[in-house]
């Protein structure tokens, strides 16, 4: 991405902590909104992406936080791996692919199964798909929605998807007891 806003640039005008992801003004800025030194930087757009106006020009946080952070423009996506938009610690942000961008979506409006890549097809059996290098895999059609979610985990697994244990099907089967829940480790 060519922009003439450079990392210098940046941090004459913003503060990164990338502890907490906010964004706070290093200077003054008069104008609409006379912003003060100190003064939380942006604020959330229509599409739930937090926004910071630089020099009369809008910029995504997230890649601003990259920029921040490695004196670079990010030269891929921007991924937010818990999927809140609107979180840009730096440890919840990752430069990735589209193909890995569009592996961390969550559930679609019209899924009823509350698993991502599976649905219940007109037979009343439980249909396991997953999307991998722009084509889609049917994995299976099961009568029991725990194979189908089992299928997709494994899916997640084989083809490398980000946090498969996060997944909405993994998450389903430590519910029904397939799993357990490994221990959080207490420092």
């Amino acid at each position: 991405m060519l922009d003439d806003l450079t990392c210098e640039i940046l941090k004459e005008h913003i503060h990164y902590d990338p502890n907490t992801g906010n964004f706070t003004r290093a200077k003054a800025v008069r104008g609409g909104k006379n912003c003060k030194v100190g003064d939380v930087a942006g604020g959330i757009n229509g599409r739930g992406y937090w926004v910071i106006r630089i020099l009369g020009k809008k910029y995504q946080a997230h890649r601003l936080a990259y920029l921040y952070m490695t004196g670079e423009w990010p030269k891929e996506e921007i991924d937010h791996r818990k999927r809140n938009k609107a979180d840009n610690r730096w440890h919840m942000i990752r430069s990735s692919s589209r193909q890995l961008n569009n592996q961390n979506q969550g559930l679609r409006t019209d899924n009823s199964s509350g698993i991502r890549g599976v649905h219940r097809v007109l037979s009343g059996n439980w249909k396991a798909e997953i999307m991998f290098d722009s084509k889609r895999y049917v994995l299976g059609t099961y009568a029991d929605i725990e194979y189908a979610a089992l299928a997709r985990y494994d899916a997640e697994v084989k083809y490398n998807f980000p946090e498969p244990k996060e997944s909405t099907a993994y998450l389903f089967l430590i519910s029904k007891g397939w799993y357990e829940e490994e221990e959080k480790e207490t420092a």
